[in-house]
């Protein structure tokens, strides 16, 4: 429960006998005989307790808080005030959220710039943890084919198997006389001579999916916006911005968790054992790819 206090401040009200004990209530006011000042509080009990319009007294638990021009103080629900109050209710109870929203906003955000420095270090932690983060970007331009160096063969592979949404690794199995029989015997036609089968699979394909982009995760999504919220001062900002930014902060705790996903992806991925899947460990392309990781991206793998 909300109630506007008269310096247009808010205070916090957690019962409805806190409602009833408020200077002026009535739980009978007479509509006909009234009329609407201001609109003092918005509610939500999980109890219900009755309109405070005479001619109502619906259970309700969700509605406004009034005060009528003769300083008589009730609650109402938003069809009552609509009926018996008609536009002016109306206009009042919108003028009334969208101040209520403005105010939670700039509440948020405020109390969100004092933690700044803690959701930096939750990122410093992921570095900690699996390496630099624009490291790890560079890295996934180089498996998509983006840099200069990159590995034609291996980017094909791996482009196509991003492309198909599927890590496995397959090879083409010649069928034995004994299985063509059996599936002979079980009524199937047109048996080819080989059959395509899973032989392994590559781990963390994720770090190279489009939506992981730790460019977009982490500069455009987190560190540019966190730059941006440190500098607001909330008092100049219009209510569409309030909007703006208070949706931001809602959506930054998931970013970080986003990048340490991505993060731990791009470890699975970058394990010796996943490297010779991609390309033959004898091979000229692994030896190169071995070399550019380490002289390019400081990646040693063992």
């Amino acid at each position: 429960m909300i109630a506007l206090t008269l310096e247009k401040g808010f205070r916090e009200v957690s019962t409805w006998d806190e409602v009833f004990e408020m200077p002026g209530y009535t739980n009978s006011l007479n509509p006909e005989k009234e009329e609407l000042k201001q609109i003092l509080g918005k509610y939500e009990f999980l109890t219900y307790e009755k309109c405070g319009l005479s001619n109502c007294g619906t259970p309700h638990g969700k509605g406004y808080i009034v005060e009528t021009t003769s300083g008589k103080l009730t609650n109402i629900g938003s069809y009552c005030g609509k009926k018996h109050f008609s536009v002016e209710f109306e206009n009042l109870s919108r003028d009334f959220d969208r101040y209520y929203r403005d105010h939670k906003a700039r509440e948020r955000i405020e109390t969100f710039q004092r933690t700044i420095n803690s959701k930096l270090s939750e990122v410093a932690n992921i570095e900690n943890d699996f390496g630099s983060i624009d490291t790890a970007y560079k890295i996934q331009q180089f498996f998509k084919g983006k840099s200069k160096n990159h590995l034609k063969t291996i980017v094909q592979r791996l482009s196509k198997m991003v492309k198909d949404n599927d890590p496995n690794i397959y090879i083409d199995k010649m069928l034995s006389k004994e299985e063509i029989n059996a599936r002979e015997v079980s009524g199937q036609k047109n048996i080819p001579k080989y059959e395509r089968v899973v032989t392994d699979s590559i781990t963390g394909l994720d770090f190279l999916y489009e939506y992981n982009d730790l460019r977009l995760l982490y500069v455009i999504e987190f560190k540019n916006p966190l730059e941006e919220i440190e500098k607001l001062n909330v008092d100049n900002l219009l209510s569409r911005e309030l909007d703006f930014w208070s949706k931001k902060i809602g959506e930054i705790d998931g970013n970080i968790r986003r990048i340490r996903e991505v993060m731990e992806e791009g470890y699975k991925f970058l394990q010796l054992e996943n490297m010779i899947k991609i390309t033959s460990k004898k091979s000229e392309d692994f030896k190169y790819l071995l070399f550019i990781l380490n002289a390019d991206y400081s990646i040693r793998l063992k």
